[in-house]
Formats: structure tokens, sequence, C-alpha cells
């Protein structure tokens, strides 16, 4: 799992790239938890390079959102592939973090 942060101004863009799940959620949180948001009021969670994500790693995004709410920072998640849309919306994620 790879991730990058991304900044434009007061705006971030966050891309995740390979597997978010239980054996790389201790990697994502640690990378997540060392990452500057400072002067950021938004943040989109880029997911289009995503292959794989399991019930822990939404968990470690629901923690992000939280952590960005905890500065004040709008967090949408955006690019999604349809198999991830699908387990999100299954998952009512997106009645906590909307799509962009």
């Amino acid at each position: 799992m790879k991730i990058e942060l991304v900044c434009q101004g007061s705006e971030g863009v966050i891309t995740v790239s390979g597997t978010l799940n239980l054996h790389s959620l201790k990697d994502f949180d640690r990378q997540m938890r060392c990452l500057e948001f400072n002067g950021l009021s938004k943040v989109i969670l880029d997911l289009a390079k995503l292959d794989h994500i399991d019930s822990s790693g939404v968990s470690g995004i629901i923690q992000l959102h939280r952590i960005l709410a905890d500065k004040n920072i709008l967090m949408k998640i955006g690019n999604i592939s349809n198999r991830v849309d699908r387990l999100f919306d299954q998952m009512r994620l997106f009645d906590i973090i909307p799509r962009v």
C-alpha cells in the first residue's frame, strides 16, 4: 500500500494505492498520523488506484475522517471503482463521508 498527499492551497488530495486491509491497516494509520494537514480545509481521498479493501480498511478510512473532522477539515471520497462504490454504498459509508 502506498499513500501520497498533494496539497494545492487549502485543498489536499490523498491518493491510496494497493490494498487496504487488516494486514496494511497499521501502516495506513501510521502514515495518516504522519501527514501534515496544516492549512487545509478540504481533503479528497482518491481511491482510483486502490486494488482491494476490506472492512478493516473501511474502518481506517472512518478513523481518518475522524482525525480530519477534529481538525475541522472536510473529507470527501473520489475516484472509486464500481466494486468499491457498491461496497461503500452497502456499508452506508457515504452517509458519513460524502462522495466528490
